[in-house]
């Protein structure tokens, strides 16, 4: 218990640091912007620089671009920090360590006298390479997914599991085990995460605003981010509506887990997918874990095929040994935190609206956007110069934002968490 309230006190109290942070960073603002250059000059540079990146820009880019680093409210994790028993899982795997002893003593004489060290370590998660098929981990994370009531049709989820180096590994996975032809992207929101295009692109895929065109069509929902969400009936009514016979469809759900206690009656049900792989359509459901439980520097994703054929499929061109031992490790602790997922959902509501409201005290007329339940807010500020000023304050002060110019081209929107 006397860990347990330490513990508690030390997340309130960098929590009080971050909004005291914000504030700092909200008084700067409220107190105008000097207009630095024209805006449509501001907007032709920020235009190339987007256009001259070769690869997506994410949130968390920038936490090295600080000079001391307070809080990143530029990528859309978990509030409450990494589990903490997750953390102590990967301390011990990385403690149970040994330094033995060499003595001249048989074997090669020779090559241990020429050997200036007197100690070799010994550390096995480091220096062997992670079991192929983890059975502990398929087992926990089906059984998170597998809460949905269904009707037992479709084939179990352990064999029906990939699990990668993050989703984004997934995606390109996925985009390049895909039925050849054109792509399409949600076209009910302004913009979605951004490798799904990549992926697709980089596969030479052409692209089609026409879904019923399309041989994979990518989904993000809730869309990050901009946060919109399409409730299970209504993306299921899309899907069916939309994807031809012959067709993939990726739907990422990897915030869907922010939608409470009852999140798995919210997103695509194995029932629906069961359905749509009868009518020739298949369903892949992608789940980052790295957001949810604030690990991005793990890596890692899952993704639930429809089949164990399609699984098989994509594992047979998937690098070997993608997720690390530790990333693992973290995630099999993570996934059993009862308390901590109760904490995320009944904190985040109220820190969410709270940054809100405090935001728009100072601007009354910006929009704030995403559901209520969301762990980030996109933000329409209406002035392109007053979203990039309200990024180079953000770096100033040490708690960098995401600019939704870099990677999305918006150029009046900024994202913060």
């Amino acid at each position: 218990r006397v860990r347990a309230a330490r513990l508690k006190g030390r997340i309130s109290a960098r929590i009080l640091q971050n909004y005291r942070q914000m504030r700092l960073a909200a008084r700067t603002l409220s107190r105008g912007f000097q207009v630095q250059q024209p805006r449509a000059v501001l907007v032709n540079q920020l235009r190339c620089n987007a256009q001259a990146r070769t690869s997506e820009v994410h949130g968390g880019d920038d936490v090295h671009k600080v000079g001391r680093l307070i809080c990143d409210f530029s990528v859309t994790t978990n509030a409450l920090g990494p589990t903490p028993r997750a953390v102590t899982a990967v301390r011990q795997l990385l403690e149970d360590s040994t330094l033995i002893s060499i003595s001249a003593r048989g074997g090669n004489v020779k090559a241990i006298l020429e050997d200036d060290s007197e100690q070799i370590l010994s550390s096995p998660a480091i220096e062997h390479y992670p079991i192929r098929y983890d059975d502990e981990l398929v087992g926990l994370v089906s059984k998170f997914l597998g809460q949905d009531a269904c009707s037992g049709k479709a084939a179990p989820i352990p064999e029906r599991l990939l699990f990668g180096n993050g989703a984004s590994e997934l995606i390109d996975l996925l985009v390049r085990a895909a039925p050849q032809g054109k792509y399409s992207l949600n076209p009910n929101v302004q913009v979605q995460y951004r490798e799904y295009e990549r992926a697709c692109r980089n596969s030479g895929r052409p692209w089609t605003d026409n879904p019923k065109d399309a041989s994979i069509i990518c989904l993000v929902n809730p869309t990050n981010p901009t946060g919109d969400f399409a409730p299970r009936a209504e993306m299921e009514a899309w899907i069916e509506a939309n994807a031809k016979p012959g067709s993939w469809v990726l739907v990422d759900e990897s915030m869907i887990f922010w939608a409470g206690p009852k999140w798995f009656e919210q997103g695509v049900s194995s029932d629906f997918v069961q359905k749509m792989y009868e009518k020739d359509v298949k369903i892949f459901l992608i789940y980052s874990w790295t957001k949810i439980f604030s690990c991005t520097g793990m890596r890692i994703g899952s993704a639930l095929c429809p089949t164990p054929t399609e699984a098989r499929q994509a594992e047979s061109i998937q690098v070997p040994w993608s997720v690390n031992v530790l990333a693992r490790t973290f995630l099999k602790e993570a996934i059993q935190d009862k308390e901590y997922l109760t904490r995320t959902w009944n904190q985040t509501v109220h820190w969410r609206s709270h940054m809100i409201e405090r935001l728009r005290q100072l601007h009354p007329k910006w929009d704030f956007l995403g559901q209520p339940w969301l762990s980030w807010v996109w933000i329409d500020t209406k002035d392109p110069l007053v979203a990039q000023q309200i990024y180079e304050v953000s770096l100033e002060c040490g708690c960098p934002v995401r600019r939704a110019v870099d990677g999305y081209g918006f150029f009046f929107f900024f994202l913060i968490t």
